[in-house]
């Protein structure tokens, strides 16, 4: 098994990839597709995703914000792929380079149906339940 992790272009053929993967694991499900305006506003986004064996299987955004916080978004494991750490790898990835580009504090809006992945990566919740994208979802931060 070859795994690689890595930084791609907004709307490069990578990031393609990565969005069909999202929009299968993500959208599809609720009924949802993305609009333009949605895609448009990930252009300054740092784009991350995971290769197996030299194939997009998975992928995350990440959104700089002040104060040290960076939010991570759109996290998604091709189906086929999933249980196998791929997930946790992308996430710890996604931190290493957080923390390199002095971010000290990551958080998501995670569903509540990934509660415990992000718990397992020492993630811990804040506040009440809310709904988004028409589903329960917590907000979950860690330290970095």
């Amino acid at each position: 098994m070859e795994l690689e992790y890595k930084i791609i272009e907004f709307n490069s053929e990578a990031f393609n990839q990565m969005l069909e993967i999202r929009s299968k694991v993500l959208r599809e499900p609720l009924g949802l597709k993305y609009t333009n305006e949605q895609l448009a506003a990930e252009i300054n986004s740092i784009h991350i995703v995971v290769l197996y064996n030299q194939k997009i299987v998975g992928g995350l955004q990440l959104v700089e914000e002040k104060d040290g916080h960076i939010k991570a978004r759109q996290v998604a494991i091709h189906p086929l792929f999933q249980s196998l750490g791929l997930g946790k790898g992308l996430m710890l990835y996604a931190e290493d380079f957080a923390r390199k580009k002095n971010y000290t504090y990551i958080y998501c809006h995670a569903r509540n149906t990934a509660i415990n992945f992000y718990t397992q990566l020492k993630y811990q919740i804040k506040g009440e339940e809310f709904q988004e994208v028409g589903i329960p979802h917590h907000y979950m931060f860690k330290f970095l």
